[in-house]
């Protein structure tokens, strides 16, 4: 288990306390996306593997897009699985930031990169 990127998935799944599913890598790419905004993983730092995964809160990501992107983040953060969107439900709205970002990148300097 990855122990800087843990998941309540896994904690519960290594505890024989639940199955893991599909979900948990969507938590996981949830911290290391914040941590890619932020530069800061959430993830409180533990003792023990099989300890609770606690978050500190989000910082805000700066940039007209920070706050929506935030929210995605947050939403795949959520710590209980069911309630966590899947990764086919998070395909559109990631993709509807990016293509925010290259519109507005192409507008202010007419080109993409």
């Amino acid at each position: 288990m990855p122990f800087l990127y843990r998941t309540p998935d896994l904690v519960s799944y290594a505890r024989q306390e639940a199955d893991l599913t599909a979900k948990s890598d969507v938590f996981q790419l949830g911290l290391v996306i914040c941590e890619l905004f932020t530069c800061r993983n959430p993830c409180k730092r533990s003792r023990n593997l099989l300890d609770n995964v606690d978050l500190e809160s989000i910082l805000d990501v700066p940039g007209v897009h920070g706050p929506r992107i935030k929210l995605l983040i947050e939403e795949m953060l959520i710590p209980e699985f069911n309630r966590r969107p899947n990764a086919g439900d998070l395909i559109d709205p990631w993709e509807g930031v990016f293509r925010e970002v290259v519109s507005l990148s192409h507008q202010l300097e007419g080109r993409v990169i």
